[in-house]
């Protein structure tokens, strides 16, 4: 069917953007079909563009079925594929990101001027590109908001990002946390502007491979995030001539799970005061396991309740597990109100000291509803699971938060879960 006719020169004021659109001039004439194709066009129709459009269409109707040239030539048939090419970042320290980005991945300049680089790892014109333009300034809060979270760089062998590793750290570059997805093992990296940088390696050895098991594989689809990983242990190991196969199925074992193992010892003494600790864990979480949000927050989720949480914490402290960790965590308890109320917990190497208010400095931030948190210290709910909900929000050293379970006296995991979609990499 065909849906209009015109003419070039006919097309009431505006000529230019028809003549433009369908490719003819201010003789032409042109047939358009309801979904866009050109059935019929003359670049030239004369003094006959009636009897011209006319014999066109009689010959459409009398062969539907015959595409036209034009048909042919503008109907796509597949989605073209692009390469990705470069990503641009804009930034307040233009020397200092190409600096590090320099020493991470081999990155050289390109060319630059005062307020921008373009840099490149490989054959490309540029791969990274820096903008440091005038007005630009610091988001104290782009952790938390929405955007991109992280590049990734692949290495060919598990040897090449292992030895930049080695060599990184040498320089005072060290992986903010490292994690076996499966599919990848990956050490993921911060720049001077807070912007995180995977390398990694396929664990698969192809992409072909990866891509099945991401789609298939069950292993995958249980834990998505996969097994945190002290890169230390698989480098010891590699060094030791052990193959990538056997330190791959070793980080999915959580084999190599960052200080979740305090030194082994006697079994706790069974004395009043470990069963009145034992009675009141199991007490605490059957208290709250048949009372609603509303009634938690307003009995436990006041001052009082939290300060008795919090001091119950504190002396089921681990230190062995902190392994020297001097520092402070922040818990940003939110309430239904929106109010938000923080605690700070000091750690130094042989004790744990709470205190209401906030911390300047914390080394881990977790963000959650009281409620949320009176449930997980209570044992009633696994803060992981939580985590992968959404319902948990943590920021800082992911490695010194995967501690934080067993550094207040939780059992050991077999394996460490993600701790956030907002580290759900991949």
């Amino acid at each position: 069917m065909i849906d209009a006719y015109a003419f070039g020169r006919d097309v009431s004021g505006n000529g230019a953007e028809f003549r433009r659109l369908f490719g003819v001039d201010a003789d032409g004439a042109v047939l358009v079909r309801p979904d866009g194709h050109v059935a019929f066009r003359s670049r030239d129709a004369g003094r006959a563009p009636l009897q011209q459009l006319s014999a066109a269409l009689a010959q459409i109707l009398a062969n539907p079925h015959i595409a036209t040239d034009s048909e042919k030539e503008h109907t796509i048939t597949a989605i073209h594929r692009p390469t990705l090419h470069h990503v641009n970042l804009k930034t307040t320290r233009l020397q200092e990101m190409i600096d590090w980005y320099s020493a991470v991945v081999g990155a050289e300049v390109m060319y630059r001027y005062d307020h921008a680089a373009w840099l490149s790892n490989d054959e490309a014109n540029h791969r990274i590109a820096l903008m440091a333009f005038p007005g630009f300034h610091d988001d104290p809060d782009a952790a938390n908001r929405t955007g991109m979270h992280h590049t990734a760089f692949e290495y060919p062998s598990f040897e090449e990002l292992n030895d930049t590793y080695l060599r990184l750290k040498e320089v005072g570059i060290e992986p903010e946390i490292c994690l076996d997805h499966g599919l990848t093992l990956s050490y993921y990296y911060v720049d001077p502007d807070g912007n995180r940088v995977e390398l990694q390696v396929d664990c698969l050895g192809d992409w072909e491979a990866s891509s099945e098991w991401i789609r298939t594989s069950p292993d995958f689809q249980s834990d998505p995030i996969g097994a945190i990983v002290n890169p230390d242990l698989p480098a010891a190991d590699l060094a030791d001539g052990m193959a990538f196969e056997e330190i791959h199925r070793k980080a999915r074992a959580a084999a190599y799970a960052p200080r979740l193992n305090p030194p082994a010892g006697p079994p706790a003494p069974d004395t009043l005061a470990t069963r009145a600790t034992q009675a009141f864990e199991t007490g605490f979480a059957a208290a709250t396991s048949h009372l609603s949000d509303a009634v938690l927050e307003r009995t436990l989720g006041r001052g009082p309740g939290l300060r008795a949480i919090f001091t119950g914490m504190a002396k089921m402290y681990v230190p062995e597990v902190a392994e020297g960790f001097t520092g402070e965590i922040l818990y940003e308890l939110r309430r239904q109100d929106g109010t938000v109320r923080p605690w700070t917990m000091h750690i130094d190497p042989s004790s744990a000291t709470p205190r209401a208010g906030t911390s300047q400095d914390p080394a881990v931030t977790l963000k959650l509803r009281v409620t949320d948190f009176i449930r997980i210290s209570s044992g009633e709910a696994d803060p992981g699971t939580m985590a992968l909900d959404g319902r948990v929000e943590v920021t800082g050293d992911l490695m010194l938060a995967a501690l934080m379970g067993p550094m207040f006296g939780r059992p050991l995991p077999e394996q460490t879960p993600g701790l956030s979609p907002r580290f759900q990499t991949a």
